[in-house]
């Protein structure tokens, strides 16, 4: 509109300077002509002022729309700039917060934020009053009667004008979700009820299943035993069926050995030279020490039996019983076999069952002869590491199959490869139960037809 006026406005000088000259020299036409354009530019600025006040009645009526939605909003409205400092509001924030516009504009907006929430509010402000779009802030406020209101700031930056500069200030949106909030909290406080509810009744049930479990661990359990017991009958039977049988075989070759001398001597006892009786009777000898030995191996394995159980530890000789057992046993072997033994302790007397590691040595020295038949040399070897006495015992024989090492410790059980060998199966369970007495450990490493080793772990006491 103010283009339209300047342009009326230069085309009034034009025309005057075009008439600068004294009008009482113009003539009759000239004077009507110029007094012609005079109402035309008239009329042009009446038109232009009706213009102008239409438009600066509009102008009023657009304002008073603005000042209208602008106070009336159902929201909140505040102008803050950079520094939080409150430019302008609305009536709407004034009634939420109880508050009179002159306690409002001009104030710092965080006069009205709950210190709950400052520290959030400070935090996140920076960058939401540089970029607002598509961010929110959610805080509580304090009205002036002190009640607690729970708002969501959305905004945009807008662009003023002072007399000098222009200025980005942020118009922000004040959204009251107090009952939002509220039910949101009545929705929590019932599904941590629920929850509670769901955890008791869950207890409960667990409970039940937890009873229920124990029933069925006790009727498995007793199933079990059932199964067990029924196992332990047919393992009796086998293993009578089983003692039947190696028993029969050895005890057949001593007692025949037995019964063979006792004719000849009783027969011949007349013809015998004392040399061939001497003979006799140490054949009938060996033959009753291998039943004996025979029945003590039944009665050491024989899990209810008091000689099994009654272990009796006491400090004894140790180099002297290996010596002891070496020397036995040499003297019953011929010449293939060689013996070495070295005993690197510093100490040689330890508490042990004097019995128990008697047996123990004895059989392993057997043991090593036996399923040694093309002789070799065997090692015995004591040492002490750290809090443990180690025991070794190594021959040159037949070996032990790698798929068989984990059973050799059961009672009647022989490797395949020893089958046409003499013996009962008993020997290595005994050797293993007196071990274990000992709160000890034997470790097996074999190879076939390279020999095995023995090594035995016994804690000193």
């Amino acid at each position: 509109m103010s283009s339209k006026f300047d342009e009326l406005r230069k085309k009034a000088e034009r025309t005057i300077l075009n008439y600068n000259q004294d009008i009482s020299n113009l003539s009759v036409e000239e004077i009507k002509k110029l007094a012609y354009e005079l109402q035309v530019y008239k009329a042009e600025l009446e038109i232009q002022n009706e213009e102008l006040r239409r438009t600066q009645l509009e102008l009023q009526r657009t304002s008073d729309l603005f000042f209208n939605l602008f106070n009336s909003a159902p929201v909140g409205y505040l102008i803050l700039d950079d520094k939080i400092n409150i430019i302008k509001t609305n009536y709407t924030f004034l009634a939420m917060t109880g508050y009179p516009a002159s306690e409002v504009n001009s104030s710092n907006f965080l006069k009205f934020i709950d210190e709950s929430s400052k520290n959030n509010f400070l935090s996140r402000y920076k960058a939401f009053y540089n970029n607002p779009v598509g961010k929110t802030l959610e805080i509580k406020i304090r009205s002036k009667n002190d009640e607690i209101i729970d708002i969501r700031i959305e905004g945009i930056k807008i662009l003023s004008f002072d007399d000098e500069n222009q200025n980005a200030n942020l118009f922000t949106a004040i959204i009251d979700i107090s009952e939002k909030v509220k039910k949101e909290e009545e929705l929590i406080n019932y599904k941590l009820n629920l929850e509670k509810i769901i955890q008791e009744r869950t207890s409960q049930l667990n409970q039940l299943n937890l009873e229920l479990s124990k029933e069925i661990e006790k009727r498995k359990e007793y199933e079990s035993n059932l199964q067990n017991l029924l196992n332990k009958e047919i393992e009796i039977n086998q293993i009578k069926s089983k003692f039947i049988s190696i028993t029969s075989h050895e005890f057949r070759t001593p007692l025949a050995s037995i019964q063979s001398s006792f004719e000849i001597l009783e027969k011949y006892d007349s013809k015998l030279s004392p040399e061939r009786k001497k003979e006799h009777f140490n054949k009938i000898k060996l033959a009753i020490n291998t039943i004996t030995d025979l029945l003590n191996d039944l009665l050491r394995i024989d899990k209810e039996s008091p000689e099994k159980l009654n272990f009796r530890p006491e400090k004894i000789n140790l180099r002297l019983l290996i010596y002891d057992c070496i020397e036995k046993i040499k003297f019953s072997c011929d010449k293939k076999y060689s013996f070495e033994f070295n005993y690197n302790s510093n100490s040689e007397e330890y508490i042990l069952d004097y019995r128990m590691m008697t047996y123990i040595i004895n059989n392993l020295l057997s043991n090593a002869v036996k399923f040694s038949p093309n002789g070799g040399k065997i090692i015995t070897e004591v040492n002490q590491i750290n809090s443990e006495i180690f025991i070794s015992i190594k021959d040159q024989g037949i070996g032990i199959p790698e798929d068989e090492i984990e059973k050799i410790f059961d009672p009647f059980y022989r490797a395949n490869n020893a089958e046409t060998i003499k013996g009962t199966g008993l020997g290595l369970s005994i050797v293993k139960s007196s071990v274990d007495l000992h709160n000890g450990r034997i470790i097996v490493k074999s190879q076939l037809t390279k020999g095995t080793e023995f090594q035995i772990f016994l804690p000193i006491r």
